[in-house]
């Protein structure tokens, strides 16, 4: 089984949790927090904090790395932004974007992240449609083409 099928394959287990902290690195410990990942949820189709909104598709924050990562941007953009607003997520701090796949639950908020120019770097598998990727072209000046695993921080 090729690794990125199992990053898919495991993805769901964190669904489960609003916030979850995944491991203790001391790599990050320099960076001035206590080591730990955790993941948030943004955006799913199960109610994963009061006040948010459910709805069919997915995304979440990852943070602790030594970049702080968008992994997918759901399906509705103002559903997104609702609960991106609700956690009080600083859109400023996010600086790389992964979107998993062109399917539209996970790819409908990405141009609404950003309403203006932003320096952060989005990958992008080279199975998206055209059309799609000039889109986020318009917004993303520093795009990646990923067409095998790579390491991004």
């Amino acid at each position: 089984m090729k690794r990125r099928n199992l990053f898919i394959l495991f993805l769901p287990v964190f669904v489960l949790f609003s916030s979850i902290e995944l491991f203790k690195s001391p790599a990050h410990k320099e960076n001035g927090n206590d080591g730990s990942i955790k993941i948030n949820i943004l955006y799913d189709n199960y109610l994963f904090m009061e006040g948010t909104k459910s709805d069919w598709g997915f995304s979440c924050l990852i943070e602790g790395t030594e970049k702080t990562i968008l992994f997918d941007t759901g399906a509705k953009p103002d559903i997104f932004l609702l609960n991106i607003n609700f956690m009080k997520v600083d859109l400023c701090t996010i600086q790389k974007i992964i979107i998993s796949h062109a399917h539209g639950d996970h790819t409908g908020g990405i141009l609404s992240v950003f309403q203006k120019d932003h320096n952060a770097t989005i990958y992008l598998t080279q199975s998206f449609p055209s059309n799609l990727h000039d889109k986020i072209k318009i917004l993303y000046t520093n795009i990646i083409s990923v067409d095998t695993p790579m390491k991004i921080c």
